[in-house]
């Protein structure tokens, strides 16, 4: 008898552990799929960015294709510096971190799903690291350093339009507030070459390495989004058989 309690003593704490663990897991299955969908607005975001700098690039491009854009200075400086803004993504599921983080990832019991989530954050990171190393060599230190060395003033007109992040939203807003009206930009000497000046050919090259970071960014953001959305259905599959 005293064998017989012990061991259905055991099998109530068993079955009482199952429960917590099955109760525990929809908590996260729930918090994952909230999290994607979050992920997913960032990275439509992304995309919303990106797009606008490459529409600048190919804005610039196209106004270079043309002779007589040489009093389209202005223009050509708003594009330029436009084009130098840059968008970081950072996708961040703080379900996964918890899962990860503690060792409950063994809590979700399809293994199938398990993998699919290790191997959907190692994308995540790849894609993440690509876009930031593009950023910081091509448009940071690449893209910057020529428009500096070449003297054409930074000039940004639609930050706030571009909606890269509320910090440099509120700052584009004080900086127009130190502007006042009769404080016009310098007049940029390497803006008003003629045609057949060289320095334009150099101008096209940094428009054609702008608008490939912008694509590369776009294109990996949307298979991040195909990838979020296939794994979004396998998490809220698994929480529906959890209900059963």
């Amino acid at each position: 008898m005293i064998v017989v309690g012990i061991v259905a003593a055991l099998s109530i704490d068993d079955w009482a552990q199952e429960r917590e663990d099955r109760r525990i897991e929809k908590i996260y299955l729930a918090s994952l799929s909230r999290d994607l969908d979050q992920m997913v607005e960032s990275l439509e975001a992304y995309i919303e960015t990106e797009t606008s700098l490459a529409s600048a690039s190919a804005t610039a491009l196209e106004t270079l294709a043309h002779d007589g854009y040489n009093g389209k200075g202005d223009e050509l400086r708003e594009y330029l510096s436009n084009m130098g803004g840059r968008h970081t993504l950072r996708l961040v599921s703080s379900a996964y971190s918890d899962l990860t983080s503690t060792g409950n990832l063994q809590l979700i019991r399809s293994i199938d799903l398990r993998e699919q989530l290790l191997r959907y954050f190692a994308d995540v990171s790849r894609s993440e690291l690509v876009i930031e190393k593009n950023n910081s060599v091509f448009v940071d230190g690449f893209f910057w350093s020529f428009i500096t060395e070449v003297g054409i003033t930074w000039a940004p007109t639609n930050w706030r339009e571009l909606e890269l992040n509320t910090l440099l939203s509120d700052a584009d807003v004080v900086y127009r507030e130190f502007l006042v009206s009769d404080i016009a930009y310098p007049v940029d000497a390497v803006l008003a070459q003629p045609a057949e000046a060289e320095i334009w050919n150099k101008i096209r090259r940094m428009c054609f390495v702008r608008l490939r970071v912008s694509a590369v960014g776009i294109a990996s953001a949307a298979t991040l989004i195909d990838k979020t959305e296939t794994l979004k259905l396998m998490i809220d599959e698994e929480l529906r058989e959890a209900a059963h």
